[in-house]
């Protein structure tokens, strides 16, 4: 509630309207909001309070090096609203080595949700699945899984929270003969072990190590021409028909993504001379309606990969894709036809969309035990 100012010959931040005074904390960056939430409980308080700006995690690693295994570095990049572009902001001091953490490990994002980060963990011995809050700096190891990976070929994994808040990991394992029965599993954060799914649906078609989307209570991936969706409440899967085929054929089975744009799931595909990003605005009946959001002509990104679409500020767009010459990440708003180097330049990118959170990894009263970096 607005407070009048307080006329003494001294005044303080605390002599401000709290609207105001929220408005003025949100414009920090979270290294600065990190810090003040260990000042005193009134800044506690305020931060708490505040909505944190949107931010991208950005993971830049290399398969392999020298024939072992290397995890890369997971970034923090700020979207930064201004009034005619969107600009991004890396604070250095947000990034985290995943070397330090996981040596001798192959590290996956497997997805985000909250402000918490679901990794993949994966050594020559076995597999394991942590959460962890980079603003907080905390993960933890959830418990071991009941099916043993080095047995199958593709695992595939979704992050995500139920409409009735339970936080769930799903993994999906396959063999590599197409006929064999697909296994699911999923883990309930706060629970003590995995739940093996009896499964009526096919599955043998999922991209290999292509993790899903999370949106609205749900878990998207793409099954071959299927869009295939895993309710976290009912714990159903159901298949999907895709949007219309393009007329131009689409390049690559690579080339065609998920995301969230407009605040609808979004569907990237990469044709013969463009980019087409389809966006389903409703559902109705168990049917899904689709329309063309944007249509970038391929001459714009002739050498470009498409990683992620998100949105930005001002109704604006922001397609981050991969120059395959010099392996650079670049930002591309379609709206302004502007282009930002992110200063990054790495073999391989995962980005997911994050919004920071201060959950604290405790409050799921998990037996597991909870490690600060």
């Amino acid at each position: 509630m607005s407070r009048k100012l307080q006329s003494h010959s001294n005044p303080s931040l605390e002599d401000l309207p709290e609207e105001l005074i929220f408005y003025i904390l949100s414009r920090l960056p979270e290294t600065t909001i990190i810090y003040c939430k260990c000042v005193c409980k009134r800044l506690r308080y305020l931060f708490s309070e505040i909505r944190l700006p949107k931010c991208l995690l950005i993971y830049q690693y290399q398969s392999m090096i020298a024939g072992k295994h290397h995890p890369g570095i997971l970034q923090l990049v700020e979207i930064e609203e201004e009034l005619e572009q969107n600009h991004l902001l890396r604070d250095p001091f947000m990034g985290i080595d995943m070397t330090k953490l996981f040596p001798r490990s192959f590290i996956f994002l497997a997805g985000s949700v909250d402000g918490l980060v679901c990794l993949w963990e994966l050594t020559d011995e076995c597999d394991r699945t942590h959460i962890c809050n980079p603003m907080t700096r905390e993960h933890m190891t959830i418990p071991k899984q009941n099916i043993h990976v080095k047995f199958f070929l593709n695992v595939t994994y979704g992050f995500g929270v139920s409409l009735a808040g339970e936080y769930k990991v799903i993994r999906i394992v396959s063999r590599i003969v197409r006929g064999d029965p697909v296994k699911v599993e999923v883990y309930t954060l706060g629970s003590h072990h995995w739940r093996n799914l009896d499964v009526s649906c096919k599955l043998n078609y999922l991209r290999l190590w292509d993790h899903g989307i999370y949106f609205n209570g749900h878990i998207y991936w793409i099954m071959g021409n299927q869009l295939l969706s895993f309710n976290l409440d009912k714990e159903k899967f159901q298949l999907f028909p895709f949007p219309p085929p393009p007329k131009q054929r689409i390049i690559g089975i690579g080339n065609s993504y998920l995301g969230v744009l407009k605040g609808c799931l979004c569907y990237l595909y990469k044709s013969d001379n463009a980019f087409i990003f389809w966006v389903m605005t409703k559902e109705h009946k168990m049917k899904k309606y689709w329309h063309i959001e944007l249509d970038i002509a391929k001459s714009t990104l002739e050498i470009t990969s498409p990683l992620l679409v998100t949105d930005g500020s001002n109704d604006q767009s922001i397609l981050f894709v991969q120059n395959r010459e010099n392996h650079q990440l670049v930002a591309y708003c379609p709206e302004t036809n502007k282009f930002e180097d992110t200063k990054l330049s790495e073999t391989n990118f995962r980005i997911y969309n994050y919004r920071p959170s201060f959950v604290k990894l405790q409050n799921f009263q998990s037996s597991a035990r909870i490690h600060v970096f």
